[in-house]
C-alpha cells in the first residue's frame, strides 16, 4: 500500500517546531524504523503535485523494493507488539501482587496521585 506522509503548519508553528525538535523525521513509521521508509513532504513541499508523484513511484516500484518495506513494516509491527505484551503483563502482575495496577495512577490505600495531591492542598 502507498505511504506519504505530509504535514503543513503555520510557518510560526513550524519555526518553533524546527528549533525544538532535533529529529531527522517526523512520520512515525519513519521514526519508530530509524531511517526513511515512506517519503515525507512537508510545509512547502506539500504539494498536490508531489504528492501525486510520491504516490505513483511507490506504485510503480519494484518488487523487490515493495517487499523490503513490507519486511520493514512487519519488523516494526513485531516490536510494537512485543512491548505491548510486556506491558500487559507487567500490568497483570501489579493487579495480582498489589491489587490495583500503578499504571492506572491509585495507589494501594485507594487514593490516585490527583486525590493525594488536593488533600495536600487543603492541609496547609
Amino acid at each position: 500500500r502507498p505511504m506519504v506522509i505530509t504535514y503543513r503548519t503555520s510557518a510560526l508553528t513550524w519555526a518553533i517546531g524546527r528549533r525544538m525538535l532535533h529529529v531527522e523525521h517526523v512520520g512515525l513509521p519513519n521514526l519508530l524504523a530509524g531511517r526513511r521508509l515512506v517519503p515525507e513532504l512537508l510545509q512547502e513541499q506539500a504539494t498536490a503535485d508531489r504528492l501525486g508523484a510520491a504516490v505513483l513511484g511507490q506504485l510503480d516500484a519494484p518488487d523487490h523494493e515493495t517487499r523490503a518495506l513490507q519486511a520493514a513494516f512487519e519488523q516494526i509491527h513485531l516490536q510494537l507488539r512485543q512491548d505491548a505484551s510486556a506491558q500487559a503483563a507487567q500490568v497483570v502482575l501489579e493487579l495480582a501482587t498489589n491489587g490495583v495496577p500503578a499504571a492506572l495512577g491509585v495507589a494501594a490505600d485507594g487514593q490516585t496521585a490527583d486525590d493525594g495531591a488536593a488533600q495536600h492542598r487543603t492541609e496547609r
